[in-house]
């Protein structure tokens, strides 16, 4: 009884406050996950509702119904160019006829033009006068989401609604938006639609997959894209009459780690707080009944066949007699049963040792499992990362694909329905996506040469201002600068190599740099140094040198798709290959990659 009473008490105290930190971390986590999505949806739907008001603008500041049919192509094909959310925009009359309509990825002619007046789109907009927001599509060929705004325009003068401009954006830029958010401890953030189906998140694989989290009605815990538990809070976003939901998540195990923490700071105190009251409790029964206690487990023991025990014999009155005599007892049977306890001493000191050997063989056993364990996660995690980057480098070679597809279509389906310059045109399109592709499966197969070590560099005189002209002659539409130097400037390098680094390097410049792009080319002491400067924001100084990482994606400011993520991976190991190197930095607000080779003469 008195040690229940020391006992009790603190082992209760240290129960609730535990339980109690549990449920405040959880509460804690989930006010967290709910500020984060409640951020993350105002961005998004700032995001879109910033597409809306740029239709709206249309008609308020530029007056679109007064403007003539060529007018009215250049403002879109303008708004297209600034926005790369749009894939497809539209111009329709009160009947439903189709006037105009553009789309990113092939050309519309004439003949192509549909009426919608059928479409829900169309009739909503039409019937209350004010934009609509259509349910969220995924398109057959590159299955990413789509979603088609309509703004209807009317007269100025009878104020009847004259066109409508239905202009249908991508959810690919808010992949890349949540790709760029620095979350930690575990957190992840997606959108869904309201009927769970992922529509925008940092890893496109999931998106194509075609996952699904099921809506909730409340905010707490639940079972993630993964499998794991976690602390799941909901926001939603409200476009018209379509809502989608962005959700923000942490693993269950993060969002209580300081309770964890905090449990075992309180467990431990509690055990030395109860050891001191056990302690203090057992001195005092010790000291009590000490003598008689003693005296009874003794002779228990002996009872039991333990004639090893003797009683201490501490007083000379009647109990101090019968210890004399159980303790004469217990020599004289210790005696004779002594020869036995050495036989059984001897069987099982053999018992023993085959225990041992056993108990190591079990341990070598289960370390043998864990070590199958770890190599059996390591390959999943191998066969995850292959299926995501096979997922990625397919998306990225699908969509030149598709524009190269329906281009050739158009030319062999209406060749002869283009003049000469739009046949050129197409053409030339043809041939810059296809050069895109061509790009991107060179650098996996040069990376692919580099791991398995049949990748050759050869070692030539170069002159890098015709490696220089040559390249920017490929890409007649960029707008970069260029001044030949008065006098060869020669690099010991290999010619193919170095116009694919700076092929690498203006491609780079040109999708996510500035608007002024210069290429410099110099020669100091033993170095020959090519530099492509632009104006653009810049990488932030921690990022320099993780840049060139494998697989590292950049995201774009202005929404243009990201790469595989080779291009300056590959580049500077030909440029090290070529015993040079390549770096980044940013200096006057200027982005410098800089390219250095060993000079010629």
């Amino acid at each position: 009884m008195l040690v229940a009473l020391a006992v009790v008490p603190p082992l209760s105290i240290a129960i609730i406050v535990g339980s109690r930190a549990f449920r405040d971390s959880e509460r804690q986590s989930i006010a967290l996950q709910t500020e984060l999505a409640a951020d993350v949806a105002h961005q998004l739907q700032a995001a879109i509702t910033e597409r809306e008001a740029e239709l709206i603008l249309l008609d308020r500041t530029i007056g679109f119904n007064s403007l003539s049919r060529a007018e009215r192509l250049a403002t879109l094909r303008r708004l297209m160019t600034q926005q790369r959310m749009y894939q497809e925009i539209a111009v329709v009359g009160a009947d439903g006829s189709e006037t105009m309509r553009l789309s990113r990825d092939r050309v519309v002619l004439t003949s192509e033009l549909v009426n919608r007046a059928g479409d829900e789109a169309f009739q909503r907009a039409s019937a209350s006068g004010e934009t609509f927001f259509a349910p969220i599509e995924f398109d057959d060929l590159a299955r990413e989401p789509r979603m088609t705004i309509t703004h209807p325009l009317r007269d100025l003068r009878s104020d009847e609604i004259e066109l409508l401009v239905m202009a249908e954006v991508s959810f690919k830029p808010i992949w890349d938006l949540l790709a760029s958010l620095e979350l930690s401890d575990g957190r992840e953030i997606f959108v869904t639609d309201v009927e769970g189906q992922v529509v925008a998140h940092a890893n496109p694989a999931i998106v194509l997959r075609a996952e699904r989290f099921p809506p909730s009605s409340e905010n707490g815990r639940a079972i993630d894209l993964s499998g794991t538990e976690v602390i799941a809070a909901e926001h939603p976003i409200l476009l018209g009459t379509q809502e989608l939901i962005v959700i923000a998540t942490q693993p269950v195990q993060e969002a209580l780690r300081t309770a964890t923490t905090g449990l075992r700071a309180t467990s431990l105190a509690t055990g030395v707080a109860l050891a001191a009251a056990l302690g203090a409790a057992l001195f005092f029964t010790i000291r009590v009944v000490r003598p008689v206690e003693q005296m009874a487990v003794t002779v228990r023991e002996i009872a039991a066949g333990d004639l090893s025990r003797r009683v201490e014999v501490s007083n000379l009155d009647e109990i101090g007699d019968l210890a004399t005599a159980f303790n004469h007892l217990a020599s004289e049977l210790g005696e004779i049963i002594g020869t036995l306890e050495q036989r059984v001493s001897d069987r099982t000191e053999d018992l023993e040792k085959a225990a041992a050997r056993r108990s190591e063989l079990i341990v070598a056993l289960e370390a043998k499992n864990a070590e199958m364990a770890l190599v059996h996660r390591q390959l999943e995690e191998l066969v995850q990362s292959k299926d995501e980057f096979l997922a990625s480098v397919s998306h990225e070679l699908r969509t030149p694909l598709a524009s190269v597809v329906g281009f050739a279509a158009e030319l062999r389906d209406h060749y002869a329905d283009f003049d000469v310059p739009e046949q050129l045109e197409l053409i030339s399109m043809i041939a810059a996506q296809g050069q895109d592709m061509a790009d991107i499966i060179n650098d996996l197969l040069v990376a692919a040469r580099a791991e398995t070590g049949s990748l050759v560099v050869e070692s030539t005189p170069v002159d890098l201002n015709a490696e220089i002209a040559a390249v920017l002659g490929q890409l007649p539409d960029a707008k970069v600068s260029f001044e030949t130097a008065d006098h060869e400037i020669v690099a010991v390098a290999d010619p193919v190599r170095v116009r694919q680094v700076l092929r690498n390097l203006v491609v780079n410049a040109l999708r996510y740099g500035g608007p002024r792009i210069e290429v410099d080319v110099a020669k100091s002491g033993d170095s020959a140094t090519l530099q492509v400067r632009d104006n653009g924001t810049g990488i932030a100084e921690e990022d320099w040198e993780s840049i060139f990482d494998p697989y590292r994606r950049a995201h774009d400011r202005k929404g243009q798709p990201a790469s595989v993520g080779l291009g300056l991976t590959v580049s500077r190991m030909l440029a090290q290959r070529m015993r040079g190197d390549l770096s980044y930095r940013y200096e006057r607000g200027e982005s410098v990659f800089e390219l250095v080779l060993p000079a010629g003469n």
